[in-house]
């Protein structure tokens, strides 16, 4: 009896700590399954884009489990929270292709996430789309680290070069870059080149480049030097941890500070802020830029109600997992099914797909494997 109950606490000790949820498609039983696991921060400080993330993709997933049936296929979401941690990640994706036996990941919704889960399907053989990568994917067969991964997210080519872009057709040609450096900013140690590379080609002058230190507690001086060099708006490249400190040294020290991407700005400061945001849910064609009026964003918006993207900015990471369930629709449909292992299967039929998204349409090839479409990204500002 003893041993009886302490096996069934262990049992349900397991199941609580895997933080694992399946959620079986409706489509018949007869249909070939597709095992879908998703790594989102579901709880922790990025909680609010992972919530946002799976949202999306629940929706596509209801969406294309009604087509996809006619096909004889069905798409099963087996949901793992990574809790904004790299150890949860690891143990997520290790529950998923072991115990789950999931087919593809799709993941993370934490940038600095990425490498983990990038590592991790190398070594394991799993397709994995990424959602929240910064890293470019090389070409493939070239570089074989990335045989196993393919992006929707924008990457920092991508993010860097639409940004920099958007500024100079709003008027702004002088800006300042504040960069964290220290142990921990590992994540935006190269993002000063990039930046800089882009600027000369674009025709943007970069006033000032500092540094702070995530224990800093206060980071105005940097504020009013790039200011005084003439400094239009300063580029913040920094965990978000930092946000309440940048925000108190904006009430010091007033200038437009701007955010890429995959660092989204969550509470508000007091000054004007630049933030990157797909051109298809902006409401406006503002310098060209992806298929504004494609089926895919029209019919996104009309799933998840959307009637203002600008009053819930989270929808933007609802868009890239969206993208992320239909490009592997795209995938499926292929039918390699019969001759290879699924994970195989999906491999190579990402390599030849090509899907109209919300941000745009991407056309996957055996070379790319991050096609984000050019001109996808735009800027709303915030005051």
């Amino acid at each position: 009896m003893i041993i009886r109950s302490l096996l069934t606490a262990f049992i349900i000790l397991n199941l609580i700590g895997s933080s694992i949820l399946f959620i079986p498609s409706v489509a018949s039983s007869s249909a070939q399954s597709i095992e879908v696991g998703v790594l989102f921060d579901l709880s922790g400080p990025n909680k609010a884009i992972g919530g946002a993330m799976l949202s999306g993709a629940e929706a596509a997933m209801r969406l294309l489990n009604s087509i996809l049936k006619d096909k004889g296929i069905s798409l099963d979401l087996v949901i793992s929270d990574t809790q904004s941690n790299r150890t949860r990640l690891l143990i997520g994706a290790m529950n998923l292709v072991r115990k789950k036996g999931v087919d593809v990941i799709i993941g993370p919704s934490s940038p600095y996430l990425a490498k983990t889960l990038m590592a991790f399907s190398n070594a394991h053989h799993i397709p994995v789309i990424l959602t929240a990568n910064k890293y470019p994917l090389m070409p493939y067969p070239w570089n074989k680290d990335f045989k196993w991964l393919f992006s929707v997210s924008p990457d920092i080519r991508n993010m860097v070069k639409s940004f920099l872009m958007r500024l100079r057709q709003k008027g702004i040609q002088r800006i300042g870059l504040l960069i964290q450096d220290g142990a921990k900013g590992t994540y935006f140690n190269k993002d000063e080149g990039w930046i800089k590379a882009y600027s000369t080609e674009i025709g943007i002058d970069i006033e000032c480049a500092l540094g702070f230190k995530p224990t800093d507690t206060d980071c105005s001086y940097q504020l009013a030097h790039c200011r005084e060099m003439g400094a239009q708006l300063v580029l913040y490249r920094g965990e978000r941890s930092f946000f309440n400190v940048l925000a108190s040294s904006l009430k010091m020290v007033q200038i437009p500070v701007g955010f890429l991407f995959d660092i989204y700005p969550e509470r508000q400061f007091p000054a004007p802020v630049y933030v990157q945001y797909p051109v298809t849910l902006k409401g406006d064609k503002e310098g060209g830029g992806g298929a504004i009026d494609s089926i895919n964003a029209i019919r996104f918006k009309n799933v998840m109600g959307i009637h203002d993207a600008a009053q819930d900015r989270y929808i933007a990471y609802s868009a890239v997992a969206w993208d992320a369930v239909f490009l592997l629709s795209g995938a499926v449909k292929k039918g390699y099914f019969s001759k290879r292992p699924v994970p195989e299967a999906i491999r190579e039929g990402l390599e030849r797909t090509r899907v109209n998204g919300v941000l745009g349409q991407y056309n996957m090839t055996p070379k790319y494997h991050s096609p984000l479409p050019k001109g996808a990204l735009g800027i709303i500002v915030i005051r």
